[in-house]
């Protein structure tokens, strides 16, 4: 009985062999080997591929970063000119203003003393 068991629990791959012969069994083994290398290549190209597309996100990530720093820097410097060129124009300013004020004080100044006396004497 232990026979008949084993012989049962194959029956498929009997029937596959008692069809193909011993040379069809050995062709479909090297076509299935065959196909597993292909299907190998195929992954491996598809890592590849995978790599290729994480390395080119990555450069274009550190592209941007790039451009952003430099925005950033070129702001930076457009902002420190402009505080210069605000800090240079109240410098001129307040140098206008000392002259005023020089040019004030130079002038003599105008006696008032008769239109004193004659809003006194009204």
């Amino acid at each position: 009985m232990a026979a008949e068991v084993k012989k049962n629990v194959y029956p498929n791959i009997e029937g596959i062999t008692s069809l193909l012969g011993e040379g069809g069994i050995a062709t479909l083994l090297k076509d299935v080997q065959g196909t597993e290398r292909k299907v190998n290549d195929i992954l491996k190209q598809l890592s590849d591929l995978e790599e290729e597309a994480r390395r080119r996100a990555a450069e274009e990530e550190e592209a941007r970063r790039a451009a952003e720093l430099q925005a950033a820097r070129e702001e930076a410097e457009r902002r420190a000119a402009e505080e210069k060129e605000a800090a240079a124009e109240a410098e001129r300013a307040a140098e206008a203003a000392k002259r005023e004020l020089k040019k004030d004080e130079k002038k003599p100044k105008k006696k008032r003393k008769n239109s004193l006396k004659f809003a006194i004497t009204k």
